[in-house]
């Protein structure tokens, strides 16, 4: 895949991922049934449909979470694409379920602060057969 074709998929990724309904048809045409997530973020089931419930839990935490595209970084041999982006919210609560044994429940099960934030992140990408395979 080409430069702009990988950073298409990226920034079709954030734009899901802002998404506040999830919408699981858009995902299945971005991102592999079979994704790998080799780097497991607290909390989450690292599958396809432990993205998409992720991404429920952290809109109905953040209600006015909105993640923007500020960097970019293209590896285009290995089909990769590392978006740095900017987060901006509200932390309105967030609940893991009682089902989370990682200790991060306690992180970030917190209760409702109403405090606003702002952060920087990164996501790594990589791209087969048109579909994300590994986040």
């Amino acid at each position: 895949m080409n430069r702009q074709q990988l950073l298409h998929f990226a920034s079709r990724y954030v734009a899901w991922i802002n998404k506040k309904t999830s919408d699981e048809a858009t995902l299945s045409k971005l991102m592999s049934r079979d994704i790998s997530i080799p780097i497991e973020y607290p909390g989450a089931t690292p599958t396809y449909d432990g993205s998409v419930k992720f991404m429920e839990d952290l809109h109905a935490g953040t209600h006015d979470i909105n993640f923007k595209i500020i960097d970019t970084c293209v590896d285009e041999l290995h089909c990769s694409v590392t978006v740095i982006t900017r987060a901006v919210g509200t932390h309105s609560g967030f609940s893991l379920g009682t089902n989370c044994t990682d200790g991060s429940r306690e992180w970030l099960g917190v209760t409702a602060t109403g405090n606003k934030f702002d952060v920087k992140s990164f996501m790594m990408m990589k791209v087969r057969h048109l579909s994300i395979v590994m986040i």
